[in-house]
């Protein structure tokens, strides 16, 4: 499946052959690789290449890109659609930042919530990521329930903030 990213503000695409529970396997300019999990952390990933040679680390900070380390180099890495969908994002919904399950959902419509309060746990690329409240407000929609798989840049909850109530 053909993807699009951006890496250190450039665009790249790559095709995406398979992704499991521990590996990934993609196509670069018709060269592939196998990844496959070797540690995971709570906010971080390590991956080894299926031949050994090749290690990387990856990590997100809740609101940035994610970021690869491989060789003593960093790469910030998005889906290419991130940049319009953050011009584009709505106040007050929280946005999966890229493809996962939803591990744990901590509100329910209608709860009141404040700023930088937990809202769920996103597991993403062997990471768990927590989504938060953006502003004081309501919950006033839940789009997911725990267990269930997300597509990147997806409405996961919708806030309204108290300032618009």
């Amino acid at each position: 499946m053909k993807q699009e990213l951006i890496i250190n503000e450039k665009e790249y695409s790559f095709d995406l052959i398979e992704r499991g529970e521990n590996f990934v396997e993609f196509e670069i300019s018709g060269k592939k690789y196998h990844f496959e999990l070797s540690k995971k952390e709570r906010h971080a990933a390590y991956l080894t290449s299926k031949e050994g040679t090749n290690r990387i680390g990856v990590y997100q900070a809740q609101g940035e890109p994610l970021t690869v380390l491989q060789s003593g180099n960093e790469f910030k890495v998005s889906p290419k659609n991130s940049r319009s969908s953050k011009k584009k994002k709505k106040a007050g919904s929280m946005i999966s930042p890229m493809p996962g399950k939803i591990l744990k959902l901590m509100v329910v419509n209608g709860q009141v919530v404040k700023k930088g309060e937990p809202l769920l746990i996103l597991e993403a690329m062997k990471m768990e990521h927590t989504i938060k409240a953006s502003s004081d407000g309501v919950i006033e929609e839940v789009f997911f329930s725990e267990g269930e798989l997300v597509q990147g840049q997806v409405d996961l909850v919708r806030l309204v903030s108290k300032e618009k109530k």
